[in-house]
């Protein structure tokens, strides 16, 4: 959950220092693709990259 949530305020700082050269970008998403950890089974997303 900690990465998705950095994942995404680095998202919203680049777009914050880019945002003066094109308007018309935008953030489509940010979602989880793969997560493994010790306490849980290995998830990863059936969409591609």
């Amino acid at each position: 959950m900690e990465a998705l949530t950095a994942a995404g305020v680095a998202t919203l700082t680049l777009y914050d220092m880019c945002k003066a050269l094109d308007w018309g970008m935008k953030i489509d998403w940010v979602r989880l693709l793969k997560k493994s950890s010790s306490r849980s089974s290995l998830y990863q997303s059936g969409e591609p990259a």
